[in-house]
């Protein structure tokens, strides 16, 4: 993951690795972030004379931010290219029928008795299974109503939209 230090003094995400200046690097999780705060390896790596206080948990709420953008523009391009099915009567069809799912995506706010459902279908077939965002984020990301399920094709968009995920549990812990 890759920081710069801003003209205002302050450390930012540097997510797409297109901002100007100086850059200082970290793994991309939570433990090297926190490490590489309390440690001064920022400081040392901007070459700043004096003491450098990053604030772990607001760079890492910041990062976060930054991946649950990218996962939402992967959904969107997802929905773009069509390789979705969505809705939970749809996924569990699809389960059944044996269709390439790489990635099942739960609204956060699912009914317990669906979600249920859902997670052992796909656990039976040994698919991932997310819950990050709500059924309203999940149906305006896909263009449609409320969705509280949405099961992604198999294919390079779904590996994009799974290596995300796992990048953002890594900072967030959960998902």
């Amino acid at each position: 993951m890759r920081y710069i230090l801003g003209p205002d003094g302050v450390v930012h995400v540097d997510y797409r690795h297109k901002l100007p200046g100086r850059g200082a690097y970290s793994c991309l999780s939570r433990d090297c972030l926190v490490r590489a705060c309390k440690g001064g390896q920022f400081g040392r790596a901007f070459k700043v004379s004096g003491k450098l206080v990053v604030d772990a948990a607001e760079l890492q709420r910041r990062l976060a931010d930054e991946l649950f953008n990218k996962i939402a523009n992967l959904v969107g391009m997802v929905r773009k290219s069509r390789q979705f099915v969505g809705g939970s009567q749809q996924v569990i069809a699809g389960i059944d029928s044996s269709q390439r799912f790489g990635l099942i995506l739960l609204a956060v706010d699912i009914s317990s008795a669906i979600g249920e459902r859902i997670q052992r279908k796909a656990d039976a077939l040994q698919l991932p299974v997310a819950k990050l965002l709500t059924k309203e984020q999940l149906g305006q990301l896909t263009g449609r109503a409320e969705r509280s399920a949405l099961a992604v094709v198999n294919g390079p968009l779904c590996d994009s939209l799974q290596q995300e995920l796992f990048r953002y549990e890594d900072i967030v812990g959960e998902f």
